[in-house]
């Protein structure tokens, strides 16, 4: 089945003026988001096009290679393997970068990045991204569950404030929590901004924990938001969302569905099913059971629990997890050995499904701890 790769080769000939913005584009400007922009200059990329930052890239650090097959999983590394097939295609080669925030915060679990890419005279894309292999930004992820503003949200909603004087029509995407970035900015926007949103699109992010419908925006809005989850959603399907979604065909199984370089694609269209798997309703079903029966302070102190874990077995990127990985395990072991047994056992299963959605490969070392008499 084609992916996203396949519609570049399919479509992009074609300029935007030429045929309309439609939900691939979307994806693959989500997907875009995760390209390391903090790395390069900022001076040198504002207002300059995908294909000049190509060439700056290689000048500062490596060529640019392709990478179609899917090789690795780390979001940053194939947004470099996108970037050098966009910038070949007369649909994407001259978009521009306008804009772009980024903030890593370890001690406050921060982990923010937005940008914005003009596609057409006042027409302009604001892509949010997603969470990336840090603890810090899968901390802040997991605040979602018994924080109404996180950080990240409250930057999300600045930035795309400050591009509604910039351009005349916005779209609005994100992947993974950039999806959540993009309802909660947009739905919490200025009010008269509201007007120049044409579409937002939310790819498997995750819900609120509060109720999204009395935002100032959302009797606007809630009709332009499409939302897109994998059939084996593992973090789309957390916590409250706005609008039904559809569900996307993937060519690959469990969490790594959460990839949209796996997304099924066909024409300028996501292929869609009618429903998700049960191994998805089932995950969906122990978190949601579980977070609905527990206070806002009980789900802080789980996430506190699951993260001292790891900050304990000194892990800052899940990808640490390859380096040393008995060690780091047998400590996250040891730490898990002295919870509660019910406590424990949902830390398990969450840490477990964590580091299968952020990337690391060393999963079947993590077992289970014994029961304590």
């Amino acid at each position: 089945m084609n992916n996203i790769y396949d519609y570049l080769k399919w479509r992009g000939d074609l300029s935007f003026k030429q045929d309309s913005f439609n939900e691939v584009d979307a994806l693959i400007f989500s997907w875009l988001s995760y390209y390391e922009f903090e790395k390069l200059d900022y001076s040198a990329i504002e207002g300059k096009e995908l294909s000049s930052i190509a060439k700056l890239h290689e000048s500062v650090f490596e060529k640019l290679e392709k990478n179609d097959k899917t090789k690795g999983v780390i979001a940053s590394s194939a947004a470099k393997s996108l970037l050098a097939f966009l910038i070949e295609t007369p649909r994407f080669k001259d978009v521009k970068v306008t804009s772009f925030k980024s903030l890593y915060d370890t001690k406050e679990s921060i982990q923010f990045a937005a940008v914005s890419f003009q596609i057409l005279k006042s027409v302009e894309v604001v892509a949010f991204r997603g969470t990336d292999t840090s603890v810090a930004g899968w901390k802040e992820d997991c605040k979602l569950s018994f924080n109404e503003a996180l950080p990240a949200q409250e930057l999300a909603l600045e930035f795309l404030n400050a591009r509604y004087s910039k351009a005349e029509r916005i779209y609005v995407v994100g992947h993974s929590k950039g999806g959540n970035l993009s309802i909660y900015a947009a739905m919490k926007g200025d009010r008269d901004g509201k007007e120049k949103i044409e579409a937002i699109y939310n790819f498997d992010g995750p819900g609120f924990c509060f109720d999204i419908k009395k935002t100032p925006n959302y009797d606007a809005l809630y009709k332009k938001v499409n939302s897109f989850l994998p059939q084996e959603s593992i973090v789309g399907m957390l916590l409250e969302h706005v609008e039904d979604y559809n569900v996307v065909k993937s060519s690959s199984y469990g969490i790594l569905q959460h990839l949209p370089i796996y997304w099924n694609v066909l024409g300028k269209n996501l292929v869609t099913m009618e429903k998700q798997t049960k191994s998805s309703e089932m995950i969906d079903t122990i978190f949601s059971t579980w977070l609905n029966n527990i206070s806002f302070e009980e789900r802080k102190e789980f996430v506190d629990a699951v993260f001292n874990v790891l900050e304990k077995a000194g892990i800052e990127y899940f990808t640490d997890l390859t380096n040393d990985s008995f060690t780091k395990i047998g400590r996250m072991i040891k730490e898990m050995s002295q919870m509660e047994t019910e406590k424990r056992k949902m830390v398990q299963l969450y840490l477990t499904e964590l580091v299968k959605v952020s990337g690391g490969s060393i999963l079947s070392s993590l077992h289970k701890p014994k029961e304590q008499k």
